[in-house]
């Protein structure tokens, strides 16, 4: 999510500052999330990878910190997983507290972190409030899991005041649900069914495939995100 206009690429690979792989250059705007798909890897390897950028048009390079993540781990394998919950950043919260929590999350490398939600709280912002609110509540979160995220795989839970609430949506996208959703998506985008996770095929006309419950293996383990 760069600050301005970017060019960015990414190299990896399985020895730690030694990069045998390279995604192709991008140019990117500002204020507006990169994904970038990194195929063709090993399964049960881990990869490590770091972010080169420089301002759109030219000049040197610069690179971010070397980073690390794991490919599916087969079975019979062991690994760690660790889960955070109910953080109500605008309820009553000690963000001290969390960032701490955060460290050790990132201290214990786990193959994967779920957060089972009350996270963005977009129903609990103060009244009255519109889409930009939401979308603002959404992305400065990321400061937060970025702590954990850039080696740890984040998966999202929805708790019950992330407005995502089904009798909340009119059918249109001027509603909380749908601007929440929106705002998820955009800074946070979960599993969509396809041949690795399972899901929500509800492809909404307005809200699209939703990414609100999936499931997939890992090692031994069946994971389902209600």
């Amino acid at each position: 999510l760069p600050a301005s206009d970017v060019d960015v690429f990414f190299e990896y690979g399985t020895v730690p500052g030694v990069y045998s792989g390279q995604t192709p250059t991008r140019t990117h705007a500002s204020n507006a999330p990169l994904e970038v798909v990194i195929d063709g890897l090993r399964a049960n390897t881990r990869y490590y990878y770091r972010t080169r950028y420089r301002p759109s048009g030219g000049g040197s390079f610069a690179v971010r910190p070397e980073r690390s993540f794991h490919t599916q781990r087969p079975r019979g394998a062991s690994f760690v997983v660790t889960i955070t919950a109910d953080t109500h950043p605008n309820d009553n919260s000690n963000p001290a507290m969390y960032e701490r929590t955060l460290g050790n999350v990132a201290a214990a490398r786990p193959d994967l972190h779920f957060d089972l939600g009350d996270t963005f709280m977009s129903d609990k912002l103060p009244k009255p409030f519109n889409s930009p609110d939401i979308d603002a509540a959404t992305r400065n979160h990321r400061p937060w899991h970025e702590i954990v995220a850039h080696s740890s795989p984040l998966f999202l839970g929805l708790g019950n005041h992330e407005g995502e609430a089904g009798w909340l949506h009119d059918g249109t996208s001027n509603n909380i649900s749908a601007w929440a959703l929106a705002a998820r998506k955009l800074y946070y985008p979960n599993p969509a069914p396809d041949g690795f996770y399972s899901g929500n095929l509800d492809d909404d006309p307005v809200l699209g495939l939703k990414e609100n419950y999936y499931a997939f293996e890992w090692g031994d383990a069946l994971f389902v995100m209600l």
